[in-house]
């Protein structure tokens, strides 16, 4: 994502994904105090681990696209990382065909956006 990334177009590209398939999922790492842990939760976060690491908690998170309060919590650290640099945001989506086109037709509008197909490799 980019620094000057809209706000609004940041919420359309969240809300879209989570309106065309409710199950898109969002790994979020994090170092945090034990405590936030909870509050984490408490915004429909998903705890899948955590680890001691010196005076703070690695941990991991789902983000479920289909509970709002996750989603707006994502949305607002996604604004407070953009101010620090750009980044990139991989969501790993096993959407069918069907879904990605419906999600195109709703991103699409904007010349900026493009399709991209990437097919994991089939080979045993």
């Amino acid at each position: 994502m980019k620094q000057g990334i809209d706000k609004d177009v940041l919420a359309l590209i969240l809300i879209s994904l989570s309106e065309v398939d409710s199950t898109v999922v969002y790994e979020f790492e994090t170092m945090c105090p034990y405590d936030d842990i909870n509050s984490y939760r408490q915004d429909d976060y998903i705890v899948i681990s955590y680890s001691k690491a010196d005076d703070a908690y690695k941990t991991i998170f789902n983000v479920p696209f289909s509970r709002r309060k996750a989603l707006r919590r994502l949305a607002l650290g996604l604004i407070e990382q953009l101010r620090e640099a750009d980044f990139d945001m991989p969501i790993l989506w096993d959407g069918n065909p069907s879904k990605i086109n419906q999600l195109y037709e709703v991103l699409g509008d904007s010349s900026s956006w493009r399709l991209q197909v990437i097919e994991a490799n089939k080979e045993g």
